[in-house]
C-alpha cells in the first residue's frame, strides 16, 4: 500500500476603515536604499528561500512576520515530550525527490534521517470495530481488495499522462477534466467498498479534503509532477532534530532582517517601487514577496487593486481543514506484532504513524514512543471547534478502541491548523470548477509584486513546494533587476 505522502483558507476580502492605509503625504518619501532592496512578507520556507537567494544575488532583504516565531507550517513540538522526543504539528516528511528542500538542508549544516521502510506493508486498518493487518484488510475477497486498490491508482496515474505540470490548462479535455470531482473519477471505476475507504481514506489526506471537493484537473496535474517517483522514494525522511531546525537555521543567518511580531496591512505599488504598510510602521522596496497563504492574504489591502484573476484566487482559494494529535507512550505497543504505527481508521480520526521512527527507525524492543494522528476535511474541522483538551481526549478514546494500550498516555499536544490566524488550514486546494482558470494567476508578477507559497507551485503541498517558489520568484526578480 501506498499511503498520504502529506505526513505533516472561502469568502470576499471585507476591508474596513481599521485595514486602511494612511494616507501619505508628499514628503513621505523612499530612503536611498529602496531601489536595492526586496520586502519579503513571510518567514515561512517560501519566504526564507527567496530572502536567501535575494541576498544571495546582491540585494538588502527585509522579512516581515506577523507571528512572533519563523516557520510558518513547520511547526516542530518540542517542550510537550520527554526522552528529548519531539513530533511534527506541521509538515512532516521529506521525499527522495525533494531536492531542493535537501539541498538547504546541508547548505545550513543540517542533516536528515530515514524513516521506517516498511510502514506502508506493516499498517494496520481498523474498520467497523475491527481491527486487522494491511496484509488480512487487502486479501479480502480472495484478494479483490487489493486488486482493486491497485486499479484506482493504475487509473489515476493514466490522468496525469499527456499533461504539462507547468500548463495543465494545456491539456486535452482540460476543462471537462475541471469540471469534474475525484469523487466521480473513483465511483466510476466501481471499487469494492473495502477498496474504496482506503482509497477516499488515503485521498481525504492527501488532499486535506474530500475527493467530492477536488477539481479532478488539479488531481490529473499532481499525478503528472511525480509520475517518475516511486513508491519506496515517498516518505523516507524528516530533517535531524526536527524539521523547525531548517527555518531557525536560514532566520538565524538573515538575522536583523527578520522582523517578527509584524503584521502586514497594506502593499501599495507606487510606479518606481512598492511601500508596504504594516503594524509596526512602512518599509519600502524595489519589489515585494508575498509568502502568504490565501487566508491572511485576504486581510491585508493592495493598491492599486489586483487583477481580477489574482483578487479572485485570494478569496476563493481553501486550505483544507488539517489536525493532528501527538501522544508520547511509555511503550512503542503497536510494534509487538510487527506493526509499524502506521493506522488508517474509519473514525473521526484518518490515519497515524510512529513520530519517533526516525529517532529509532529499527528498534522493536519495548520503548517509549510517540504516535501522531492526522485528520483533515469535514472532520478535521468538526475538531476544529473544539477545544484541545476536548480533541485530544476523543482522539484518545478512538485510538484505545484500536490498540486498549493506548489509554496509558504520558504526555499529548494537537495543532488545528484552521484555528491559526497566520494560516487558516493545512494546504491549498482547487475545487471543481476552479483550477483551470486560477491555479497559475498567482504565479505571475503583478509589477513589482510576486508570490510564492505552496499554492502556487505544480508541485502542490510540501515543504518542498514552498521552496521550489522562493527559487522561483527571487530568479523573477533577478532577471527583472532594479529597473
Amino acid at each position: 500500500m501506498t499511503l498520504s505522502r502529506r505526513e505533516f483558507l472561502g469568502g470576499s476580502v471585507a476591508l474596513g476603515a481599521a485595514l486602511a492605509l494612511p494616507r501619505v503625504v508628499a514628503r513621505d518619501r523612499p530612503d536611498a536604499a529602496t531601489a536595492r532592496r526586496v520586502v519579503v512578507i513571510g518567514a515561512g520556507l517560501a519566504g526564507l528561500t527567496a530572502a536567501h537567494d535575494l541576498r544571495d544575488a546582491g540585494w538588502d532583504v527585509v522579512v516581515l512576520e506577523a507571528r512572533d516565531r519563523v516557520g510558518g507550517r513547520v511547526r516542530t513540538l518540542h517542550e510537550h515530550f520527554t526522552n528529548e522526543f519531539h513530533a511534527e504539528a506541521g509538515g512532516e516528511s521529506v521525499d527522495d525527490n525533494h531536492t531542493a528542500l535537501q539541498t538547504l538542508v546541508t547548505k545550513f549544516g543540517l542533516h536528515t534521517e530515514a524513516r521506517r521502510a516498511d510502514r506502508d506493508t506493516t499498517a494496520t486498518i481498523f474498520a467497523r470495530g475491527r481491527r486487522r493487518t494491511a496484509a488480512e484488510y487487502v486479501g479480502g475477497h480472495g484478494g479483490k481488495v487489493y486488486d482493486d486498490y491497485n486499479r484506482y491508482y493504475a487509473a489515476a496515474g493514466r490522468l496525469g499522462e499527456g499533461i504539462d505540470a507547468n500548463h495543465p490548462d494545456r491539456a486535452r479535455h482540460a476543462e471537462q477534466l475541471d469540471r469534474r470531482s475525484l469523487a466521480d473519477f473513483i465511483n466510476g471505476l466501481h471499487l469494492l467498498p473495502e477498496a474504496q475507504f482506503i482509497v477516499e481514506r488515503e485521498q481525504t489526506a492527501e488532499y486535506a479534503t474530500e475527493p467530492k471537493n477536488l477539481s479532478l484537473l488539479f488531481v490529473a496535474q499532481q499525478s503528472a509532477v511525480v509520475k517518475n517517483v516511486p513508491a519506496p522514494a515517498v516518505e523516507t525522511m524528516r530533517i535531524s532534530g526536527g524539521n523547525d531546525g531548517l527555518p531557525h537555521a536560514m532566520a538565524a543567518a538573515l538575522g536583523a532582517a527578520v522582523h517578527l511580531s509584524t503584521e502586514v496591512r497594506g502593499v501599495e505599488s507606487r510606479g518606481d517601487h512598492v511601500r508596504v504598510v504594516t503594524s509596526a510602521g512602512r518599509y519600502d522596496g524595489a519589489h515585494v514577496v508575498v509568502a502568504l497563504p490565501p487566508p491572511p492574504l485576504r486581510r491585508i489591502q493592495f493598491s492599486p487593486t489586483l487583477p481580477h484573476s489574482a483578487r479572485s484566487v485570494i478569496d476563493r482559494l481553501e486550505l483544507g481543514p488539517a489536525v493532528k494529535v501527538v501522544t508520547q507512550y511509555p511503550d512503542r505497543f503497536w510494534t509487538r506484532d510487527g506493526a509499524s504505527g502506521l493506522i488508517v481508521t474509519d473514525q473521526a480520526f484518518h490515519i497515524a504513524w510512529e513520530a519517533t521512527d526516525s529517532i529509532a527507525p529499527d528498534r522493536t524492543s519495548p520503548g517509549p514512543g510517540i504516535l501522531s494522528t492526522f485528520t483533515t476535511g469535514q472532520d478535521a474541522a468538526a475538531f476544529s471547534t473544539r477545544s484541545d483538551r476536548s480533541r485530544i481526549a476523543e482522539v484518545h478514546r478512538e485510538l484505545a478502541r484500536v490498540y486498549p494500550e493506548a489509554a496509558a498516555a504520558t504526555a499529548s499536544a494537537t495543532k488545528a491548523w484552521r484555528n491559526d490566524r497566520w494560516t487558516g488550514g493545512g494546504y491549498a486546494f482547487w475545487r471543481p470548477g476552479q483550477f483551470l482558470d486560477g491555479w497559475d494567476a498567482l504565479r505571475r508578477s503583478y509589477g513589482r509584486v510576486h508570490f510564492a507559497g505552496e499554492h502556487t507551485e505544480a508541485l502542490a503541498g510540501y515543504m518542498e513546494s514552498a521552496v521550489r517558489s522562493g527559487h522561483r520568484v527571487a530568479a523573477t526578480i533577478r532577471v527583472r533587476g532594479h529597473g
